[in-house]
């Protein structure tokens, strides 16, 4: 396959538009519907993190390790779940790695 239709594949352009949407997530997805509160949201229900406050820790904790400390306090939903979004794979395998303990 070419490069372009390796990246829409992969969710890194807009399978409808081809606009860049940002880093690869392993699957096809469109910019209007790139909401990445509502994927990370989406994911960790998938795992059995049914409530906010649960959510919440996981991706609070993930983000230690992306944010200052002194920021993070400081820091929105929205952002930290554009950075988990934005490094997916890492996320991912962080994940893996979070719930195995």
């Amino acid at each position: 396959m070419g490069e372009i239709a390796d990246a829409i594949i992969n969710g890194e352009l807009d399978y409808e538009t081809g606009e860049y949407i940002g880093s690869p997530v392993g699957y096809p997805r469109r910019a209007i519907d790139h909401n990445p509160v509502a994927g990370v949201t989406k994911f960790l229900i998938k795992y059995g993190y049914d409530t906010k406050a649960k959510r919440m820790g996981v991706i609070m904790e993930y983000c230690k390790g992306v944010f200052q400390p002194q920021h993070l306090p400081h820091t929105d939903k929205w952002t930290m779940c554009m950075a988990i979004s934005d490094n997916w794979g890492d996320f991912v395998k962080w994940f893996k790695s979070y719930r195995s303990k």
